[in-house]
Formats: C-alpha cells, structure tokens, sequence
C-alpha cells in the first residue's frame, strides 16, 4: 500500500557478524513474478557499509554490470536497507519491481530508511523474546536436571553402630561433577566414595550419574577397594571424552573391626583426624586419574581407627575456593578447622568448614563444586 510501484518484498535476517543471510519473509503483488532476485554482493555490501542502497533504473545503473543478479533478473527498480538495532545489524529489507514505468525516487527511499528503522526495532524485539523464552526454557531444564542428579546422591546418612556419617554438596553451578555415595559392599562393610569429574554443568554431570551407576554395580560384594576403582577405570575410560577423567577416593570400611580400606585414583588425600587433633592424609601409592588409561591398575593401603577419629574426604573446591585476592584457601586452613572442630558432631563439624570457606571466598562467586563427607567413629 504504502509503495504501489513495487512487486516484490523481503525480509533477510543474519547473525551479529553479519554472516549466515536468510530469508525470513517474502511477499509479491498478485500478478507478479513471485520469485526475488536478491543480490548476494549487494546484500554483503548493504550489510557490511549499514548504508541502504537505491537504484530508480538498474539498466542503467553502473555499479551493475550485465552479469550482476539483479540485471539478469530483469529487474529495473530495487530499494535495499539495512535493519539495525542497538547498533547491531539484524539483517535487510528489499523492494523491488520488473515495470520499466515505474521507479524508485529519493523520497521513497526516506520514507523507507524509516520502515527499515520500525522493521528492525520489530524484530530486534522478536529475536530478544525468542531469546528470553529460550533462557526460560533452558532454566527449567536445568532446575529439573538439578533435581534428578541430587536423586543420585544418598537422602539419608548411613545407619552403622559406633559410627556417625554426614555429607555437603553445593555445586558452583546448577548441575556439577562433584560426586559422594554410601554403597552397602555386604553386610559386614560399607563403601564411602567421594569423586570430582573434570569440568562443569551438563557434561560433568552426565558422567557424575554414569559413575554412581557403575559404582553401586562393582562396589557390591567388593573388599577390595582397588579392585572396585580398576573395575570403575574400564568401564569409564572407553567411553570418556578426551581430555574428560575422573579423581576417586574411595574408603571401604568394615565396622566390627574399625579396618579403612583406602584407594585413591588422583583424587585428594582424605584426612585423619584423631581425637587429640593430630592429621594425617590417608594415602595410597602411585594412582592416577580414571578415565586416563584403561590398563590401569589401582592399588588399596588398610588403616586401623581409634575412638574419636574423624576421616574427612572432599573435593578441591574446599581447598582451591578463592577469595578477592586471589589466595587459595588450602590445605592449612582446612586442617586448623577440622581440628578445632574435631568434637563436634559431623554435621557440626562440615558447617564449620562450610562457614569458613564461605568467609574466605566473600564477594567471591562459587567457581566450583564443593563436596564433603565425614566419618566419625564413637568414642
């Protein structure tokens, strides 16, 4: 209505950078040769300059030579602007007619840098909707598969006689790859495994849930810690991505007789702490990652409890959480809370770690998962 002389119109969106030209919507007068002819070159050129371009007789235009597009497409008459919004490109608008009676003038194209303008704020609008809609979506998506990966870790603590359990997690964002579980090995012996997959969000998480599955399926039945993470690091290590591996540190405990069964596959040291506050790490030789080499071959050490000893596994979000300064919490840190709060129960004891982590690192956003277990043996 508003350009009677003209046959054809469309709409072309792009990317940001200007790259990846489509058509979003087209429109011809009845009667008309509905196909556009729309000028790559031209279409770059309008995009790259922001600049519309008005050609009122194409013939006899001479920034067209015979073979350009919009020559051989017969056309006489184009009109081409581009839509920008906050100083972004979103893509063009062309016009254009076959009538060699009818021609573009200087005061359509005025009249149409300000359709392009309106067009442009339009669909700028549209884009950022579509954007919000999608964020909506994808928020949801991830508070469900918050929901799902924390139905993976234990709901409750461990009954053993003589022994008290309790567990933290926070991941740094929605979803993470810190990982900790109690796993019944037999009557007799219980599994306390911690782990931290490499990485954050989706893909950490979705090989979290893959470990907890294989982990409930080899730990049953299983003394030997080392063989139960030989089993994990073959199971896992065929299908991890590359550069993807896994730290474990696994406890197999049998109560009746106060035995740890330790075996670590690159993964921090648990702590012992006894119940005059001295600490000591529970190591095991020579282990690396899972997921590194799929003929590894993890091996265990065996350490005797006393009353009042309380063994603490974690991940490095403990110890690496960072405050403004850039300083690490660390390790020194770590041990002067655990041993302060060494009488405390174990719940009691991880929100004292909890607390003091979170004091380090305040003003500081949560850069990465943060998991705790604590085994408290009675006195």
């Amino acid at each position: 209505e508003v350009y009677p002389e003209a046959e054809r119109g469309c709409v072309m969106a792009c990317d940001p950078d200007g790259g990846n030209l489509r058509p979003v919507a087209a429109l011809a007068r009845k009667g008309a040769q509905s196909r556009m002819a729309v000028s790559h070159s031209l279409a770059r050129e309008v995009i790259r300059t922001r600049s519309a371009v008005l050609s009122a007789d194409v013939s006899g235009d001479r920034r067209f030579d015979p073979q350009h597009t919009v020559v051989r497409s017969g056309l006489r008459t184009v009109m081409c602007a581009p839509m920008v919004c906050e100083d972004t490109v979103l893509g063009l608008i062309q016009l254009d007619s076959s009538n060699p009676d009818h021609q573009f003038s200087r005061a359509d194209m005025a009249l149409f840098l300000g359709v392009a303008g309106q067009a442009a704020l339009a669909f700028g609008k549209a884009r950022l909707h579509d954007q919000l809609m999608a964020q909506v979506l994808l928020q949801k998506d991830l508070q469900m598969a918050e929901r799902i990966q924390h139905s993976f870790l234990p709901k409750s603590s461990p009954q053993v006689s003589g022994y008290r359990f309790a567990q933290s997690y926070s991941a740094a964002r929605h979803i993470g790859g810190d990982y900790y579980d109690f796993v019944r090995v037999s009557d007799n012996a219980l599994a306390i495994a911690v782990a931290d997959v490499s990485g954050k969000g989706v893909a950490a998480a979705l090989y979290m849930a893959k470990l907890s599955s294989e982990m409930r399926f080899h730990a049953r039945g299983c003394l030997s810690a080392g063989e139960v993470v030989t089993a994990l690091n073959r199971a896992l290590a065929e299908e991890m991505e590359s550069g993807m591996f896994v730290t474990l540190a696994l406890l197999i405990l049998q109560p009746e007789i106060r035995n740890l069964i330790v075996c670590s596959a690159g993964h921090l040291p648990p702590l012992l702490c006894s119940r005059e506050g001295e600490i000591s790490e529970l190591t095991s030789p020579g282990n690396i990652p899972i997921g590194v080499f799929e003929e590894s071959r993890y091996t265990e050490t065996e350490h005797l409890l006393q009353p009042g000893d309380r063994v603490l596994l974690y991940t490095d979000g403990v110890t690496e959480a960072m405050n403004r300064e850039g300083e690490l919490f660390g390790m020194e840190r770590f041990r002067r809370v655990v041993r302060d709060a060494r009488r405390e129960s174990p719940e009691a004891l991880l929100a004292a770690v909890s607390r003091a982590v979170a004091d380090h690192a305040t003003g500081v956003p949560q850069s990465d998962d943060l998991a705790m277990v604590c085994l408290a043996v009675d006195e």
